[in-house]
């Protein structure tokens, strides 16, 4: 690279001064050497100043590709993480896609299964219904099974009588229900009595006569004066009350029972039970309203 002196350069002399620090000024450039004799010492001032000029646009060439080079590989680098994070973000819209597709598989089976539950719960209703229908057929027979065994049982009850108050121990039940006839002057000898034992735990006498005629006067005597006393049926001085009571079947003796519980609490005012072929209770309320109510009905007041 070439050297030129200052006023080979055509520099003016202030220029001159401006750079007179500049190093190797007084250097003799090559186009000093080769000028001719007597060469102007401006010129050649111009020529040095135009080689530094030179070199500095060469130094600032020489940095703007170094700079250019640098730009590039940071690009490059760039261009390579963009390319990696597009790859990436490629990757999660696919498992996003794949979840969006397990979904909708997962949505179809619980739509499938909501059907067949739909279905299920439409033949639940179906078979629900036709139970009803079969339980209401059902119950309407036991009803009426009940009614006719109710009114076998009470037509082989009729000629019963159930002896409550009597003290236990006793050896012979038939002299009792004898001198408890006697006492309301009905004529009985133990033929008449066709079975007599201990039931309710052994704390009451049964009776079955062999004529219904003759448990029917007995039974009116009773219900008209409503006396007897335990020395009446075994003699003594012991006048504690001795009952008689109708030899009640079982769907009779739960409605009476039904009947003295709503008594105790209170919640009627008294009842009269009907003991016939489908017993019933003639129920006096608490607002004196007398209604004559089945066994259903009465446990309904509960």
């Amino acid at each position: 690279m070439s050297t030129y002196h200052v006023g080979c350069a055509g520099v003016s002399s202030e220029h001159a001064n401006a750079v007179s620090k500049i190093k190797n000024l007084a250097f003799k450039c090559k186009t000093c050497a080769d000028a001719a004799p007597g060469a102007n010492t401006l010129d050649l001032l111009r020529l040095d100043i135009r080689s530094e000029i030179e070199k500095g646009i060469t130094c600032i060439n020489s940095s703007i590709n170094a700079l250019r080079s640098e730009l590039f590989e940071q690009i490059k680098g760039l261009q390579a993480d963009i390319t990696t994070i597009s790859n990436r973000v490629d990757a999660v819209v696919s498992d996003i896609d794949a979840v969006n597709n397990r979904i909708d598989s997962v949505s179809n089976d619980i739509a499938e299964a909501a059907n067949r539950v739909d279905s299920a719960l439409i033949d639940v209703e179906t078979v629900s219904d036709s139970l009803d229908a079969v339980n209401e057929s059902l119950c309407a027979k036991i009803s009426s099974v009940e009614i006719q065994n109710n009114a076998v049982q009470r037509r082989m009850n009729r000629s019963d009588i159930i002896i409550s108050g009597l003290p236990a121990g006793l050896q012979n039940l038939a002299e009792p229900v004898i001198a408890i006839a006697k006492h309301f002057g009905v004529v009985v000898v133990k033929a008449d009595i066709l079975h007599c034992c201990l039931v309710h735990r052994k704390t009451a006498v049964l009776v079955k006569f062999n004529s219904i005629e003759l448990r029917d006067k007995i039974m009116s005597e009773y219900i008209s004066t409503c006396s007897l006393t335990l020395k009446d049926a075994i003699g003594g001085e012991i006048e504690s009350r001795v009952y008689l009571n109708d030899h009640l079947t079982p769907i009779a003796n739960k409605l009476n029972a039904t009947c003295r519980k709503l008594l105790q609490s209170k919640k009627i005012k008294k009842f009269q039970l009907i003991n016939a072929d489908v017993p019933k209770a003639k129920i006096t309320k608490l607002d004196n309203n007398v209604e004559v109510l089945s066994i259903s009905e009465c446990m309904a007041l509960k």
